[in-house]
């Protein structure tokens, strides 16, 4: 139905099987087969689609059921599909769903899907946000934001601004306190809401190298000193001004093998000069800015395809990330 031209919109809205309504039936006080028979002279058909099984019945109340004999169909699992239900179901009519005209038209909404993972405030967020509602030819959308902290100022602001987007709070010591790995659970809920892209912005939680390795191509990062430089340092601003650089900056990269490596191939970089009087806190401000600008753009051309994953190549002691496209910006 895709390969035909069906957009996902209205494979969720209509492909629902042909049931219009579902009736839970207690065995014990009515008569299925004369509920099917009473209901098969009102409505167009009328089937008997399962039955409920408690897994932890005795061996004593454990009964046979007789229930009309009809055949059982293969049963067909459809991924994602909680993040589309919701949406209000369109206006029912007589005419087809895809009309012949609309066959060969490209699929409406084709923007990759991304999620975006946050551990405290004064983050890109908002801006990432605002770029991909306001752009008309951007490639992406954020659908879904996780944070490690509750009561955010920039979760408010997103569910003030944006109702549309899931946000959702994962707290580390809840899921380790019931050994539960927390990669996991994210991992569930970005394919609860068919992410393509993981978006990392001021993340404090350690990724473990199985969802590294699960997500390598499509996971982004974002630094604030132009890469290589202080890629292992704890506190790059402070250090750069340590160090008395008069140029630094942002990096956005791919997360290759270690989030706190800072190795992964280089999507794009921008610099900015240090000014000998600025402090750290100017300096961090003036950087952030930086990354509200860049950021938008970096994952616009991975999300475009401009930008593509290739792993990485080593020459010597230094990482050289692989060929890509030229920027677009």
């Amino acid at each position: 139905m895709y390969v035909s031209g069906f957009s996902q919109d209205e494979m969720f809205e209509y492909f629902n099987c042909g049931i219009d309504h579902l009736i839970v039936i207690d065995h014990k006080k009515s008569s299925v087969e004369n509920i099917l028979q009473q209901l098969t002279q009102t409505y167009t058909s009328c089937f008997l689609l399962g039955t409920f099984t408690s897994i932890n019945s005795s061996p004593i109340r454990n009964k046979s059921i007789h229930l009309p004999q009809q055949s059982r169909s293969r049963t067909v699992q459809l991924k994602n599909i909680l993040f589309k239900y919701p949406k209000p179901c369109l206006t029912s009519n007589d005419n087809p769903i895809v009309t012949k005209d609309r066959m060969k038209q490209p699929i409406a909404n084709d923007k990759t899907r991304c999620a975006v993972l946050i551990s405290t405030n004064d983050t890109s967020l908002l801006s990432l946000l605002a770029y991909s509602t306001s752009t008309i030819e951007c490639a992406f959308e954020i659908v879904l934001v996780l944070s490690t902290l509750a009561s955010l100022s920039d979760i408010a602001r997103v569910n003030e601004l944006y109702p549309s987007v899931v946000t959702k709070v994962i707290q580390p010591k809840k899921y380790a306190a019931r050994n539960y790995d927390l990669d996991q659970k994210i991992d569930d809920e970005l394919q609860l809401h068919g992410c393509e892209l993981v978006i990392l912005d001021r993340y404090a939680c350690r990724l473990s190298s199985s969802f590294i390795q699960a997500w390598r191509g499509r996971l982004l990062n974002i630094y604030p000193s132009l890469l290589p430089a202080f890629r292992h340092s704890t506190s790059p601003i402070r250090d750069a001004l340590q160090a008395g650089v008069r140029i630094t900056g942002v990096t956005v990269h791919f997360v290759a093998e270690s989030d706190t490596d800072n190795d992964g191939p280089i999507i794009a970089q921008e610099s900015i000069h240090v000014t000998p009087i600025e402090n750290e806190v100017q300096l961090e401000n003036r950087l952030r800015t930086l990354e509200q600008q860049l950021y938008p753009k970096a994952i616009d051309m991975v999300a475009s395809g401009k930008i593509i994953y290739q792993g990485k190549k080593r020459m010597g002691k230094v990482n050289i990330a692989p060929t890509i496209a030229s920027s677009a910006y």
